[in-house]
């Protein structure tokens, strides 16, 4: 009898704990765990939490980052579909937290048992979900026709949230076409020494909330792009380059890439003019450029103006289109850079002669610049014959 009061009593205490407080013991519990990323396990949190009492299961339920990381894939076979299918109702009890995720994709040799799993991970990586750290491992190539793991990186991929993914998912994945990579410091990503080539790869856009970019340097020098036909960095640097700063990696992509590429955007960067003039010097069918005050500065100007006393062909050809984005300090040296464009090119068309530089066709800016811009020496002349000018909402004009 009073073993029995004695336990009871001891029940009773636990049953005081108040619900945060169970919760963070919860959570306390989950990280302890060696593997957090594991198969869901009824001997393990946050499963065997459900079947001690009404209490704790309700208040494990309802705590979400118990749900928020998970392994799909791995364990037995023959219960590798039901996980996944079972993944869904798991990460759904985690809303809105950040997700961790460990997938083991391998391909079934039943395409029944392969429709099944591809069609619950369908369910699983959707853009409502919150990514923040991904490991994809791919065992063998996906069966022909099937865009199951375009369609993960694609998703995972866009997530802003994302703060660290392995590289094994881009290098086995050929067919993946269009890249929206967001990088946040301070979590740095798992890397390889090992360049990886996305062949089929023509559209990258990075977006790196730091202040140094060593993510963004370790993400471009693991690949090889050469079908790139459009990049854009946004580094969001609040760290201006010095003349004396270099910051090649991008440079050294499209060096070791040769991509055929048609656009680029530089935003916020902490490129130098020689770095950004590296990059230019490999984009030899550059059609249009964008950025801010740093790419249109005068130390690029000049390297994209051409001479009518030199033969040789300048940097980018081809580009048809600018675009200034943000605040710009001066516009008289890209006016200049045009406006020497333009002369050449309908001297030689005057002449009869082929000219293998195309003339700037199109300027977008700011509506603060109108005047400014169309004071520079031959703006008001291209215009009158033919310069497009696009002008948009104002912008605080940096002085």
């Amino acid at each position: 009898m009073a073993s029995t009061n004695h336990h009871r009593s001891r029940r009773s205490h636990i049953d005081c704990i108040p619900y945060e407080l169970l919760a963070q013991i919860f959570e306390l519990n989950r990280r302890a765990v060696k593997y957090p990323c594991a198969p869901p396990s009824k001997y393990q949190a946050p499963l065997v939490l459900l079947g001690v009492c009404r209490k704790w299961r309700h208040c494990a339920l309802a705590t979400r980052s118990l749900w928020s990381r998970l392994c799909i894939g791995r364990g037995p076979i023959r219960k590798r579909v039901g996980y996944a299918t079972a993944a869904k109702a798991w990460l759904d009890r985690a809303g809105s937290t950040p997700l961790s995720i460990d997938l083991y994709y391998a391909r079934h040799v039943d395409e029944n048992r392969q429709d099944a799993m591809d069609h619950a991970l369908q369910q699983v990586f959707t853009t409502a979900r919150v990514w923040k750290v991904v490991y994809l491992e791919i065992c063998g190539p996906p069966r022909a026709g099937s865009n199951c793991i375009d369609a993960i990186l694609n998703t995972v991929l866009q997530s802003p949230a994302l703060e660290s993914f392995s590289f094994e998912i881009v290098h086995r994945c050929p067919n993946v076409e269009i890249l929206h990579v967001s990088l946040r410091a301070p979590k740095h990503l798992v890397t390889r020494t090992t360049i990886h080539t996305l062949a089929k790869l023509h559209t990258l856009s990075v977006n790196a909330v730091i202040d140094h970019n060593h993510d963004v340097a370790e993400f471009l020098d693991a690949l090889c792009t050469p079908s790139l036909a459009e990049l854009t960095v946004d580094s969001n640097c609040n760290v201006r380059a010095t003349e004396s700063s270099r910051w090649p990696h991008l440079a050294h992509l499209l060096a070791r890439s040769q991509p055929p590429l048609k656009s680029l955007t530089l935003l916020s960067t902490n490129l130098g003019g020689d770095d950004i003039i590296s990059c230019l010097q490999h984009a030899p069918q550059l059609v249009i450029l964008s950025g801010d005050g740093v790419v249109f500065g005068l130390q690029i100007m000049e390297a994209l103006t051409p001479s009518a006393e030199r033969a040789e062909i300048p940097m980018c050809p081809q580009l048809a289109m600018v675009s200034l984005k943000g605040p710009q300090r001066d516009v008289s040296a890209l006016a200049a850079m045009i406006y020497a464009r333009w002369t050449i090119s309908r001297q030689k068309g005057k002449s009869g002669q082929n000219s293998l530089l195309s003339p700037v066709e199109v300027v977008e800016m700011s509506s603060d610049y109108r005047s400014l811009f169309l004071q520079c020496q031959g703006m008001a002349e291209c215009e009158k014959h033919g310069l497009d000018l696009w002008f948009t909402r104002s912008v605080r004009v940096a002085m």
